[in-house]
């Protein structure tokens, strides 16, 4: 099975190993259940924005990296382009300069 959903939880995960984080380590991290983190990273279910965000803002914290600059090449932005939430880069950014 693939699709956008499945994209993009692929996606979370090679963050989250970017990270070097257990599925449970980074369900703490961003407020969500490893179950949940799971789930998305095997396209089972959707992301919403706030997951996103969340996910963003602790990627660009524990890599002190601006979430645009994640590597590898922008992959945080290249996962928001395949958000099934929808084009949620541009807030998710603006969220990582207000925190």
């Amino acid at each position: 099975m693939t699709g956008p959903k499945v994209s993009f939880g692929l996606l979370v995960l090679q963050i989250r190993r970017r990270l070097r984080m257990t599925q449970a380590e980074l369900g703490e991290a961003i407020g969500y259940s490893p179950t949940l983190v799971s789930d998305i990273e095997r396209g089972r279910r959707e992301a919403t924005l706030e997951f996103l965000a969340q996910l963003a803002l602790v990627a660009a914290r524990e890599l002190d990296t601006p979430p645009d600059r994640l590597p590898p090449d922008g992959l945080l932005r290249a996962a928001c382009a395949q958000c099934p939430v929808g084009q949620a880069y541009d807030q998710i950014a603006a969220a990582h300069k207000a925190a």
